[in-house]
């Protein structure tokens, strides 16, 4: 929690080297990882996924999204991208914040705190890219989820 009180005094290099650092302590932690993924860009978030994936935590679904949403803008791999969108979509970070004791920490920023949820937004990642491989369907059913 202390990158996010950095985070507040405008202090990003502090505030990323603590996140750093609790990611290095808990690859999947969900406070730190949302953290960096503010603070940095994509594709250097993505190696710190990759450790967050392989833990195999229930509160992993910030590195499931972000490898999405890399594979998806970055590597245009829609498949692929799929998959860590439903990934995500059936991770408790993701799809009932409430019930993870730092779940209060998830949206921090006034910039993230709009009305959207965090599940919505997937949705709408999970639709475009089926929508991007033609499968009309499934597209407009996970629209229908995100709204």
């Amino acid at each position: 929690l202390l990158g996010i009180w950095y985070e507040s005094k405008s202090d990003a290099k502090r505030a990323e080297g603590c996140y750093q650092k609790a990611l290095s302590l808990d690859a999947s932690h969900p406070v730190a990882g949302r953290g960096l993924q503010r603070l940095i860009e994509l594709k250097d978030l993505v190696p710190h996924c990759k450790k967050a994936i392989e833990q195999n935590s229930p509160v992993n679904g910030w590195a499931w999204q972000a490898l999405g949403q890399s594979k998806a803008v970055n590597e245009g791999d829609d498949s692929t991208a799929v998959i860590c969108f439903q990934q995500a979509l059936r991770c408790r970070d993701i799809q009932n914040p409430s019930s993870d004791m730092l779940g209060a920490f998830y949206r921090y920023t006034e910039m993230t705190a709009n009305v959207y949820s965090e599940a919505s937004m997937t949705w709408v990642e999970l639709a475009t890219c089926y929508r991007r491989m033609g499968k009309y369907s499934a597209a407009l059913r996970a629209y229908e989820e995100a709204a």
